[in-house]
């Protein structure tokens, strides 16, 4: 019968259990009180808009490792997959979760709309919302340190992304030092998404 050693790690945690405990309990903690600032930025968000009453928060560890932390605001009247409630037409805020912002490895955040339609599909409302989106975006973006694209070489169903100016650096700072303005600044960046609103509907209602 082969002998199970445990390695370096697991014989550290054991050997510091408490404060390794303690550690895990902090650490919740400190994730559960990052998602309920999310809350705070959607109702910042529907003050003007309240349409916009989807809220998804995908943060949890299942949800980084498997597709990034993500923050998406929708109008559930909006077309999505038949079955598929998680993945909605919206505004998406992605690489936001605590460990892709704490984590130098990770993209960049950044924010997108998205639509739910099956990849490569040859739906052609997206060919006409990507067009008469860019053209919006010409006005909506005059003036802003954003560098934006219509579309994304990965996913044909991104119909207009951007990194978020702040960076990952100061989002993770202002996250652990004045919830007030990050909620603010995540407010801010999904109202300049809802700017887009009218076109999408234009768009989707047809």
């Amino acid at each position: 019968m082969q002998k199970n050693v445990l390695n370096k790690q697991d014989q550290w945690l054991i050997d510091n259990w408490r404060q390794a405990a303690q550690l895990e309990a902090a650490m919740i903690s400190a994730r559960e009180h990052y998602k309920a600032l999310f809350t705070e930025v959607h109702k910042l968000v529907r003050l003007h808009h309240t349409h916009l009453d989807q809220l998804d928060v995908r943060l949890s560890a299942s949800d980084v490792k498997n597709w990034g932390g993500q923050i998406l605001i929708s109008d559930p009247r909006w077309p999505h997959l038949p079955n598929v409630e998680r993945w909605r037409t919206g505004f998406y805020i992605w690489g936001v979760s605590l460990d892709e912002l704490a984590s130098e490895r990770e993209i960049e955040p950044a924010a997108s709309i998205w639509l739910s339609v099956k990849q490569n599909s040859g739906d052609k409302r997206l060919a006409v919302l990507r067009r008469q989106l860019s053209a919006k975006a010409q006005t909506v973006f005059k003036n802003r340190n954003l560098t934006w694209r219509d579309n994304d070489p990965d996913d044909d169903r991104i119909c207009l992304c951007f990194p978020l100016p702040e960076g990952r650096t100061k989002l993770l700072r202002m996250a652990m030092s004045d919830d007030r303005a990050f909620v603010e600044c995540m407010a801010n960046h999904f109202r300049l998404l809802a700017s887009f609103v009218p076109t999408i509907n234009k768009v989707l209602n047809k």
